[in-house]
């Protein structure tokens, strides 16, 4: 079909009515309790005033909307999908179909409701303007049929299976993982947080009495009262963490369609569908965070092209995940599965340990972050001699929390090659196991700093176009780090070392 012929299709006037009802819930309950807030404490009329002006706002934003899926068209065409779209100037946005590289189907819980969808079709050249082009408010046959023939590219590719069927499944067990997220302790600083903003509607000087009390209750039993605190905020935390866990991975399936691609769907209120070719897939990531370390918790990661920049964590799930947080066991063969291997790549061959010299550069780190910590404590002294003589017990923690680290730190280093991967591992509190293809690798990147000089260490980093581009095998000894690197992909590195 040309250009010239295609037709032009309208979003769906559903939409309208969606954005209604969200809007009457995101601007009307806050409208409300202002309203009643406003007529108990201070005049009738005030109130009755922020309640039209909501109704005006609600209003408003409605006809906005009714506008923008009015003046909202798109098309396909053999060559390119386009977009126009504007009141007084026009737009005209317009993405070669060989360029599309995912194509992601989404709906909150009123638009699943109404049948409407909103579908992402993503380049992978950045978080720019130009990365994608967004299309809200589309029927969900339609969302499901352009997702279908964007990523319609013929015949499936070579050993991708096709007709595979499911990788993984949703099982509840694994949201007890949840709770030790590494995250939760923060989630339960803004419950908190957010409760006192609440009651800051209530009058500043109210607010401020209430945590005035408080104090008054907690300072003569500081003891008591510090822990206890700690508890009550890290466990509102966990179960933050548990229920937006829940909310984001719901119904989670990963399957292997008919032309080898992957495709991920999750979500209890927001539901998401994420689509990945295979061709396009680099390795994976398996990210082993400390709490859920502990009862043999891990997370896998997507290492493709096409998905967006790395770090863009702006959603509350990246969209390189590949499940929540997993058993290792079941991490392990959902990894397998995904790069279409008979054995997860990492448990295929164990890793080699990094040098001692590499140990003690973590050591010395966590010797000197105790020293600078005792020559602050010992300036706040001097400063402020009235310092509690516990104040010395700073470096003491500091000394005591930094040397685990060092050692966790060291333990985690390692590397390896295994068929057609090479491994990378990292992180003490937070390790990550990188398996990219050998055939993903386009460079490397050979760093030493002065202190790695002296110590005959250096940083290997291969990189490729996929992930965060660069994954590294950090202070390994300099020879073994050249040989790791001619040997993972032959060749590539030859030119620039010196043989002897």
């Amino acid at each position: 079909m040309t250009a010239d012929t295609a037709p032009w299709r309208p979003l769906s006037a559903r939409s309208v009515l969606a954005a209604t009802l969200l809007l009457a819930v995101a601007i009307g309950v806050p409208a409300l309790v202002t309203t009643v807030v406003l007529a108990v404490f201070w005049s009738v009329l005030g109130g009755l005033a922020v309640a039209a002006g909501g109704v005006l706002l609600v209003a408003a934003l409605t006809g906005g909307e009714w506008v923008r899926v009015r003046r909202t068209r798109y098309r396909l065409t053999a060559e390119r999908l386009e977009l126009r779209a504007g009141l007084l100037s026009e737009t005209l946005r317009s993405v070669p179909r060989d360029r599309i590289r995912s194509v992601d189907v989404s709906a909150d819980i009123v638009s699943r409701l109404l049948g409407v969808r909103t579908v992402t079709v993503g380049t992978g050249d950045g978080g720019g303007a130009d990365a994608g082009l967004p299309l809200r408010s589309l029927d969900a046959p339609g969302a499901e049929e352009l997702r279908r023939v964007l990523l319609d590219r013929g015949a499936a590719p070579a050993g991708a299976a096709p007709g595979e069927g499911a990788i993984a499944r949703l099982d509840a067990r694994w949201f007890g993982y949840a709770p030790l997220a590494e995250w939760a302790p923060l989630l339960g600083l803004g419950v908190y947080g957010g409760l006192y903003s609440v009651l800051t509607w209530f009058g500043e000087e109210r607010a401020g009495r209430g945590a005035a009390a408080v104090d008054d209750l907690a300072r003569p039993h500081l003891v008591v009262a510090v822990p206890a605190a700690l508890l009550v905020v890290l466990l509102t935390g966990m179960v933050a963490a548990l229920l937006g866990t829940v909310e984001a991975w719901w119904g989670y399936r990963l399957d292997r369609e008919g032309d080898g691609s992957l495709r991920l769907r999750r979500g209890l209120f927001t539901t998401t569908s994420i689509s990945l070719e295979q061709a396009r897939l680099r390795g994976v990531e398996l990210c082993e965070p400390l709490p859920a370390r502990w009862f043999r918790g891990a997370r896998l990661r997507a290492i493709a092209t096409g998905l967006g920049t790395a770090g863009d964590d702006r959603q509350q799930v990246a969209r390189d995940a590949l499940g929540q947080a997993l058993a290792l066991a079941v991490a392990h063969r959902v990894a397998a599965g995904v790069l279409l291997a008979q054995r997860s790549p990492f448990a295929a061959a164990p890793l080699r340990a990094h040098p001692a010299a590499a140990r003690r550069r973590r050591l010395s780190r966590a010797v000197t972050a105790a020293v600078v910590t005792a020559a602050a404590t010992a300036a706040a002294v001097v400063a402020v001699p009235a310092l509690p003589a516990w104040a010395w017990l700073a470096p003491v923690a500091v000394l005591a929390g930094a040397l685990p680290w060092a050692h966790a730190a060291y333990r985690a280093l390692g590397h390896a090659l295994t068929g057609e991967y090479l491994l990378v591992r990292s992180g003490g509190l937070f390790r990550r196991t990188a398996a990219v293809r050998r055939d993903g690798v386009i460079g490397w990147r050979i760093t030493r700093s002065p202190f790695q000089r002296r110590a005959g260490l250096a940083t290997v980093g291969a990189t490729t176009a996929a992930g965060a581009g660069v994954y590294r095998a950090a202070d390994v000894d300099l020879a073994t780090g050249l040989a790791f690197a001619d040997d993972a992909v032959p060749g590539l590195l030859s030119p620039f070392l010196i043989r002897r």
